[in-house]
């Protein structure tokens, strides 16, 4: 990664485009605001591994924040603090979701929007961790997917050979590789795992959109 000043801006760059040796992700800090630019025209911007690597560094900006005002004890002491603007720490960009409040994340490859089913605790019998840890029940509701990582042709299926997603492994930042081998269970039709709640899904009262 280089790193360069730039009208009193640090800019780094991520990877090169090889056959013009432009960088693919523009990271710039402004004060505060971190702007992430990625800069693939020739791809339409599609996510690639580079790709996710350069957004990794706008995610792990958010490392150690809460939207919680009130920091547990637990999370003080391991460096949290209270953050209520996390889209401009991050430089990530906001978009309207339509069935939820909580905005979309336009630089994220796939965004799914969610309405909390059920919130059950775990642990209960341990007085220590009781109210600690707690388990959660989401109902998808939309699936918004970049058209350049879905199958040519369908608009409701990622092609995993397009798409490089970053993955928390062991509390570090890894990427996917390329297919170890066929699946024999990628031979069964996903229609077939489609639920009713697909229906429900797409007759969710849509948001009305923000006033200008």
């Amino acid at each position: 990664m280089n790193s360069m000043k730039e009208r009193g801006s640090a800019v780094n760059t991520v990877s090169e485009d090889a056959d013009n040796k432009e960088p693919e992700v523009l990271v710039e800090q402004r004060d505060r605001i971190l702007i992430i630019t990625i800069n693939r025209p020739k791809a339409k911007n599609a996510v690639n591994y580079a790709v996710s690597r350069g957004l990794a560094d706008a995610v792990d900006r958010l490392a150690r924040t809460t939207g919680a005002r009130e920091v547990t004890p637990a999370k003080l002491s391991k460096g949290y603090r209270f953050e209520p603007d996390k889209f401009g720490i991050s430089g990530l960009t906001q978009l309207p979701a339509r069935t939820v409040a909580p905005p979309r994340v336009a630089e994220c490859p796939v965004n799914l929007e969610a309405v909390l089913e059920a919130a059950d605790p775990l642990a209960a019998d341990d007085e220590r961790l009781r109210g600690s840890i707690m388990k959660f029940e989401v109902r998808i509701q939309r699936v918004h997917i970049h058209p350049e990582i879905a199958v040519p042709g369908r608009e409701d299926r990622i092609d995993p050979d397009r798409w490089r997603p970053l993955i928390m492994s062991f509390q570090q930042f890894y990427g996917l590789g390329p297919q170890v081998r066929p699946s024999t269970l990628a031979q069964i039709d996903e229609e077939l795992y489609r639920s009713p709640d697909t229906e429900r899904a797409r007759n969710a009262a849509l948001r009305e959109p923000a006033a200008a």
